[in-house]
C-alpha cells in the first residue's frame, strides 16, 4: 500500500469517526441543543445579603435592573450540559456558568435555539451599595438605573455593553471586543477606563469628576454632553466626535479618522494645540493655518491624528 493510499484511508477513517461522535452529540439533528431541558432558577436574597456580584458566564447575556421589591433577585435558566454554580465567599456572591464544551460551541453557532435560555437577571435594591464585576463571552451585558454602585467592571467578547442612568462612586472599567460601548445618562465620581476593539465608543449625558481614559481600535468615538477633569482619548481607524465638552484638559490621537470637537467654554480660556499630517484646520468653522494659541493658558486642548482634518468650536 502506497503512502498516500495510507494517507487517504486514514483520513476517510478520521471524518467517518468524527461523524459518529457529532452524530451522538446531537442526536443527529443538533438535539443537544433543541432537546437539551432547560430550568428556570430563581434566587431570593436580603439586601445586604451580598455586596460584590462576580459573574463569568458564556453564551450569556447578562442585565442588572433595579429591585421591586427590596431584596435581590437573580434569575436564569439551568440545564445538565448549561449548567450555572453559585459560590460565596465572604460577602461576595459568584456565578460561573461552564456549558460542556461541545454544547458552547454549538450554542454559539445555532443562537437561536438559545435566544430564550441565554438571559441572566440580576435585580438590585437602592438601600445598599453594591459591586459588580461581570464577564461574559458571547453576550451583550446591560446595567441600568442603578445609583448605588461602588465600582462597576464589565469585559465581554463578541457583544455589546450598555449603561443607562448609573451612578458609581469608584472605578469604572468597561471593555469588549467585536461590539460597542454604550453610556448614556451617568455620574462617575472616580475615573472611567473603556476599550472598544472593532466597535465605536458611544457617550451621552455622562459627568465624571476624574479622567475618562477611552481607546478603540477600528471604530469611532461618539460623545455628547460630557463633563470630566480630563479627557484621554485614542482612537485607530476611527473619527472622534464631541458636542458640548467641558474638561480642563483634553487629549486625542487618533489615525485614519478626524477630529470634531465643540467645547463648551471660552476660546480665550484654552491654549489649543492641533497638529495632522494629512488634513486641514478649522477654528469655529472657518478655515486656518495657524495651530497653536494661547500657549499661556493652563486649560489644554490637544489634538492630534494622521489623515483627516481637525475642527476645534467654542460655544463662548
Amino acid at each position: 500500500m502506497n503512502k498516500a493510499l495510507r494517507i487517504t484511508l486514514a483520513l476517510v477513517l478520521i471524518a467517518l469517526v468524527g461523524v459518529l461522535v457529532f452524530g451522538l452529540m446531537t442526536k443527529g439533528t443538533f438535539g443537544f441543543i433543541q432537546n437539551e431541558e432547560y430550568i428556570l432558577v430563581e434566587k431570593t436574597y436580603t439586601a445586604s445579603e451580598y455586596s460584590k456580584f462576580d459573574f463569568e458566564v458564556d453564551n450569556r447575556s447578562v442585565t442588572v435592573l433595579p429591585s421591586t421589591t427590596g431584596n435581590v433577585e437573580l434569575s436564569y435558566y439551568d440545564s445538565e450540559n448549561d449548567f450555572v454554580e453559585l459560590l460565596e465567599n465572604g460577602d461576595t456572591l459568584k456565578l460561573i456558568n461552564d456549558p460542556v464544551w461541545y454544547h458552547a460551541i454549538f450554542s454559539g453557532i445555532f443562537p437561536t435555539e438559545m435566544s430564550i435560555y441565554n438571559k441572566m437577571t440580576l435585580y438590585l435594591p437602592q438601600t445598599v451599595d453594591y459591586e459588580l464585576d461581570i464577564q461574559s463571552t458571547n453576550g451583550r451585558v446591560e446595567v441600568s438605573e442603578c445609583d448605588n454602585l461602588l465600582a462597576l467592571t464589565l469585559e465581554t467578547t463578541n457583544g455589546s455593553l450598555f449603561v443607562n442612568s448609573v451612578s458609581c462612586t469608584g472605578l469604572v472599567s468597561v471593555e469588549t471586543v467585536n461590539g460597542g460601548v454604550y453610556l448614556d445618562s451617568v455620574v462617575f465620581q472616580s475615573n472611567v477606563e473603556l476599550t472598544s476593539s472593532n466597535g465605536g465608543i458611544h457617550l451621552e449625558d455622562v459627568l465624571v469628576s476624574g479622567e475618562i481614559v477611552a481607546e478603540t481600535t477600528n471604530g469611532g468615538l461618539e460623545m455628547d454632553t460630557i463633563q470630566a477633569n480630563q479627557m484621554d482619548l485614542t482612537s485607530v481607524n476611527g473619527s472622534v466626535d464631541g458636542d458640548k465638552i467641558v474638561a480642563s484638559q483634553v487629549k486625542i490621537v487618533t489615525t485614519n479618522g478626524h477630529i470634531d470637537m465643540e467645547i463648551d467654554g471660552l476660546f480665550a480660556d484654552y491654549h489649543v494645540q492641533m497638529l495632522t499630517g494629512n488634513g486641514s484646520y478649522y477654528l469655529n468653522g472657518t478655515p486656518v493655518t495657524i495651530n497653536i494659541y494661547h500657549t499661556d493658558q493652563t486649560n489644554k486642548l490637544d489634538f492630534k491624528t494622521t489623515n483627516g482634518s481637525i475642527r476645534v468650536s467654542f460655544t463662548e
